[in-house]
């Protein structure tokens, strides 16, 4: 698993960025994409390891409309451990917008 600190990604209008992280196993995950200008419109995909893609999300998924989503990732038999992946899109983005992906 990883956590970034501060802005790190940078991401434009009809861009898609990538990311990955090794998830052992595990009750719940947490997922969290805030990006810097709350006008922007990011989307967040996520594909597990064992093939279910979960998503789209997008500001306003978590309750709050606040250029962030922020999720908890739970089962009651436990995550799949493995490489699961993240795919940010930029939708609507005024010039280049910061974010970062923290997921643990």
């Amino acid at each position: 698993m990883f956590r970034s600190l501060g802005y790190d990604n940078v991401i434009t209008t009809g861009q898609t960025v990538w990311h990955q992280a090794h998830v052992y196993s595990s009750a719940s995950l947490s997922v969290d994409l805030k990006w810097n200008n709350t006008a922007d419109d990011l989307r967040l995909m996520i594909y597990t390891p064992d093939g279910h893609i979960l998503g789209p999300y997008y500001d306003g998924s978590d309750g709050k409309s606040d250029g962030r989503i922020n999720l908890e990732i739970d089962s009651p038999d436990g995550i799949a451990a493995g490489a699961w992946s993240f795919k940010v899109m930029g939708i609507s983005v005024t010039g280049k917008d910061e974010y970062y992906l923290r997921v643990w």
